[in-house]
């Protein structure tokens, strides 16, 4: 019973440890739990409490080491930061410890030992370690999207709609016939942008789009962007490859059908209602278990369209979840947003709200932690090459020329992978029907 629930505290603490043995030892203990197995194993209750830093300090009578001004500090993770000189990090480090040794010494006691008060404020560490692997990657593409993206350039939907049906980006009239010669002007040309005005198998060697009529030279570019050669006809290129609009009648697989505004706010909203669930999800890891040990909501063993699954309510996570959402819904967690950005607190809710639990969407609530455990594990990766490619420009000149070829800038190359990202991600097309993974709060993730 006691070595149970050491597992699954420690998976609790680690979401990324044992993904497949966690899910046999909840079955084998559900099992267990149910009455008539029970009676079997002679009234053996296998299922303990998962014992809580709480739990530790209420025995010990040392619950006031909850409301101390230094746990802040005695808590806190230090992590490298580029911004923070290495004698600051030093100096966290040390008050940390001072901190640490200091809450030891005052709250030990006959019922509570020094290292029973450092093991709590190693374990509150513990979410905090949780919330900066998990939760961080999600505040980081959050910022992404706020950063890189307008929700209020209603122009940018109405291009994109044009380069989905004519497969590029058509410059405005006024620029169809940018100068050159004797006469061109330097600053409307991108250096080393595009390769010189050749034809024949250079052409086709080049990648260079020519044509008859004009003497507008172009590059063509992944993602199918063609990137003009002038900085006014480029802006426009990367505006239109760059518009989050989507639509469930262009072939790309898409349930859904929103404008580059839509869009923007579909998938800010449902990034920040992730955020809310990754930041309680130790209290609702809790619940969920306690819906899948109770014994008092016995399973059901059916063909989910994904094999046998135990469909089972949850109406304990079930509850936490609604809660959740309302908040998100009236505007509550919000990450930080760039200077000067405007709030969505009154923004009306994208989508649906509808929460699949306990049916043969999200069978019960094992499948339910398994989801939401992914999420920094999708967003990881994302962040990464963020963080790699600007190190990479910065070193290699050649990787920067390339990208500035083309996309037009670095930052061009960004958005058009953001908005890749932003477009695809958050598309309803996570199952076989709107109902089921359109826009419903379980659907914006198996989208994902």
């Amino acid at each position: 019973r006691r070595c149970f629930e050491i597992a699954r505290r420690y998976k609790i603490l680690n979401p990324e440890k044992m993904r497949s043995e966690y899910g046999q030892l909840v079955y084998l203990l559900q099992d267990a739990a149910a009455p008539d197995v029970r009676d079997a194993l002679g009234g053996v209750d296998v299922v303990a409490p998962v014992r809580t830093v709480y739990d530790l300090l209420r025995e010990g009578r040392g619950l006031a080491l909850l409301d101390d001004p230094l746990v802040p500090d005695a808590t806190r993770e230090v992590l490298p930061d580029a911004s923070k000189s290495r004698a600051h990090i030093d100096h966290l480090i040390k008050r940390k410890e001072r901190a640490v040794k200091l809450l030891a010494r005052n709250y030990a006691s006959d019922r509570l030992s020094p290292d029973a008060v450092e093991l709590c404020l190693c374990s509150i560490c513990d979410n905090e370690s949780f919330l900066n692997s998990n939760r961080l990657p999600i505040d980081q593409t959050l910022a992404y999207l706020r950063e890189y993206f307008d929700p209020n350039l209603q122009a940018l939907a109405s291009a994109a709609q044009n380069n989905n049906k004519n497969g590029a980006a058509a410059a405005p009239d006024d620029e169809s016939e940018p100068p050159h010669g004797d006469d061109a002007d330097d600053d409307e040309v991108l250096e080393d942008a595009a390769a010189p005005r050749v034809s024949g198998k250079d052409d086709a060697r080049n990648g260079v789009a020519a044509t008859a009529t004009t003497t507008t030279t172009t590059t063509t570019a992944p993602h199918g962007v063609v990137k003009p050669t002038t900085k006014k006809t480029a802006a426009a290129a990367v505006a239109a490859a760059t518009s989050l609009a989507i639509s469930d009648a262009d072939g790309s697989g898409a349930r859904l059908s929103h404008s580059h505004a839509r869009q923007f706010r579909f998938a800010e909203q449902s990034l920040s209602l992730w955020r809310a669930i990754v930041d309680d999800m130790f209290r609702l890891w809790h619940l969920a278990e306690a819906d899948l040990l109770s014994g008092d909501a016995p399973y059901a063993l059916r063909d989910t369209g994904q094999g046998l699954q135990r469909v089972q309510a949850c109406p304990r996570t079930y509850a936490a979840m609604v809660k959740i959402l309302d908040d998100e819904r009236r505007g509550g967690s919000r990450a930080p947003r760039r200077p000067g950005a405007t709030t969505t607190t009154t923004t009306a809710w994208i989508g649906s709200s509808m929460i699949h639990m306990g049916d043969h969407t999200v069978p019960n609530a094992l499948t339910f932690l398994d989801k939401y455990a992914q999420v920094a594990r999708i967003l990881r990766p994302l962040v990464a090459v963020f963080r790699r490619a600007r190190v990479l420009v910065d070193e290699d000149r050649h990787a920067r020329r390339l990208l500035e070829r083309a996309y037009g800038s670095v930052r061009g190359f960004e958005q058009v992978v953001l908005a890749d990202f932003f477009r695809h991600a958050f598309d309803g097309s996570g199952a076989d029907n709107f109902y089921d993974a359109g826009s419903c709060v379980d659907g914006r993730l198996t989208s994902a």
